[in-house]
């Protein structure tokens, strides 16, 4: 695989350590031979002064305003050269040995692909023993997690890529739907480990629950035939609360629901449902988020 075929692309925000240890691990594991770009989404402390000398395979690019990683990996997918667009969040990294070129040459060969999904595993502490699981061929799923995913760069920028105005969470289902309802799927390929270090810096437990709960239901409105987006809204709080992690944020889900409901007709314009044939045909494949 050539170094034109990948592009990195990271958008970071306050966790300069956390990017320090991805970056490393990128050089260590042979991925600095890839074009590269890290945003920094409005960060609040400067970038360390050593960073451009000690990754000097990286373009860096500062934002003074965040625009939110959404709008930024967007940016990177048109800013990048590569014909594929490995995403990644600035703690997360693919394990040592972890096929990428294989994967990559597999994603550009199947003209029905859009996007990879890789097996997820957190914390790196634990996943000698992880990474030696048997590889199964890729399948098709859903969707895929956002923290670590390969695109198609061109047709990812042709279908709209993500939708900004859900700024914060949801929009890698949102995409996968958009992708599907133009004949493309998103394939799972488990042969690709991915370290997730999930890092604590600037995580917010409310404000996730409370856009994870709006979002979704956005994404009902936008992709679900009439009148089943009804049936999943109505369903939605009940849904949310049953997971355990929210049941102690109720209020923030239903935050999230208000702002939902009273945001439907500013978020109308999104609006292309899938026929209700193609959406259950979607339901039908596998929800694969390991």
């Amino acid at each position: 695989m050539s170094q034109q075929s990948i592009g990195i692309g990271i958008t970071t925000k306050d966790r300069w350590d956390d990017l320090s240890v991805t970056l490393e691990r990128l050089r260590q594991n042979g991925l600095d031979r890839f074009e590269t770009i890290v945003i920094d989404d409005g960060s609040s402390r400067q970038m360390p002064p050593a960073f451009p000398s000690r990754f000097e395979w990286v373009t860096f690019e500062r934002c003074q305003s965040a625009r939110g990683y959404i709008a930024q990996r967007n940016r990177l997918a048109h800013m990048l050269s590569s014909e594929l667009y490995l995403s990644l969040d600035d703690d997360s990294y693919p394990a040592p040995h972890a096929g990428l070129d294989q994967a990559a040459a597999w994603l550009i060969a199947k003209r029905d692909a859009v996007a990879l999904a890789f097996v997820i595993h957190t914390p790196s502490s634990e996943h000698a023993e992880f990474c030696l699981r048997r590889a199964d061929r890729p399948y098709p799923v859903r969707y895929y997690i956002g923290c670590a995913h390969m695109l198609k760069r061109q047709l990812f920028c042709n279908l709209g890529g993500y939708t900004e105005s859900l700024y914060y969470y949801g929009e890698e289902i949102d995409f996968a739907l958009k992708a599907w309802n133009q004949g493309f799927h998103v394939y799972k390929y488990p042969a690709v480990v991915v370290i997730h270090d999930k890092s604590p810096a600037g995580r917010d437990s409310a404000s996730a629950i409370r856009f994870f709960t709006r979002n979704r239901a956005w994404v009902f409105f936008w992709r679900c035939p009439f009148p089943l987006f009804v049936l999943r809204l109505l369903s939605h709080v009940p849904l949310m609360l049953r997971h355990k992690g929210h049941r102690s944020h109720w209020k923030f889900v239903l935050q999230g629901y208000f702002e939902a409901c009273i945001g439907f007709t500013r978020v109308a314009r999104y609006r292309n449902p899938l026929t209700l044939r193609r959406y259950i045909a979607w339901l039908k494949k596998p929800l694969d988020l390991q």
